[in-house]
């Protein structure tokens, strides 16, 4: 029988996995589709901009999140991701 109370905490696997999640976001974004040029030559809001062919929503949201997040850019006012 199972304790009432997990003896362990998965937290720190969790974490690490994010990070490592992360990591390649970052070099996906940067590298792969050169997102930041993209972002900063278009006035396409996220969904118009995930629109492009090989890019689904979704990622392309979490990336733009993700990059707003660490300040590496930022939306303009008003445009929400």
């Amino acid at each position: 029988m199972l304790p009432a109370v997990p003896l362990t905490n998965p937290a720190p696997l969790y974490r690490h996995r994010d990070s490592v999640c992360v990591a390649d976001a970052l070099i996906a974004a940067v590298a792969g589709l050169d997102l930041l040029t993209e972002i900063s030559a278009s006035s396409a809001t996220v969904p118009e901009q995930a629109r492009r062919p090989g890019v689904a929503e979704r990622p392309f949201d979490v990336i733009v999140t993700l990059l707003c997040a660490l300040g590496w850019t930022a939306l303009p006012p008003g445009v929400a991701s």
